[in-house]
């Protein structure tokens, strides 16, 4: 009779992805909403480009911690291959129709949410990040932000 404690070599890899998962988020929790790295940004920028950068390195640092390390780890320890999780380019039509699908999808969604977002409750609720003048640069990061967002190592 099997216990629930009985270990199966089949448990690993979930069972290691948990415990990456879960020291990525300890890691990016205190690192990305830490006092003192938020005020490093404040002293050194303006209130406006602080914000930008202090938010881009929140996102930054989540995608490290919860999706590329523990997709890193994940790769070495099993015989899964980034072919078998999804990530082909066998097929380029295909994967061009998703992605335009879905970038369109995010472009559409984005564009209602910032007419949305002019209303007061939504500017209370978010108040992380208003730009006054949105910038080449600006729309730059915030693509970046959303290519690793979107697309996952894991």
């Amino acid at each position: 009779m099997n216990k629930f404690y009985d270990w199966k070599p089949e448990y690993t890899n979930a069972v290691v992805t948990i415990i990456d998962v879960s020291i990525g988020f300890t890691t990016y929790w205190f690192l990305a909403m830490s006092e003192k790295i938020k005020a490093l940004f404040f002293a050194k920028f303006t209130e406006e480009k602080a914000w930008v950068r202090y938010v881009v390195f929140q996102k930054l640092t989540d995608a490290v911690f919860m999706g590329f390390i523990p997709g890193i780890i994940l790769l070495s320890i099993s015989d899964y291959t980034l072919g078998r999780l999804g990530l082909k380019l066998g097929n380029v039509q295909e994967s061009l129709i998703y992605i335009g699908i879905i970038g369109t999808l995010i472009f559409v969604i984005n564009y209602f949410v910032y007419f949305v977002s002019k209303n007061p409750f939504n500017l209370n609720m978010y108040p992380q990040m208003r730009l006054m003048e949105w910038s080449k640069r600006n729309i730059s990061i915030i693509l970046w932000h959303g290519l690793l967002t979107y697309f996952p190592t894991n």
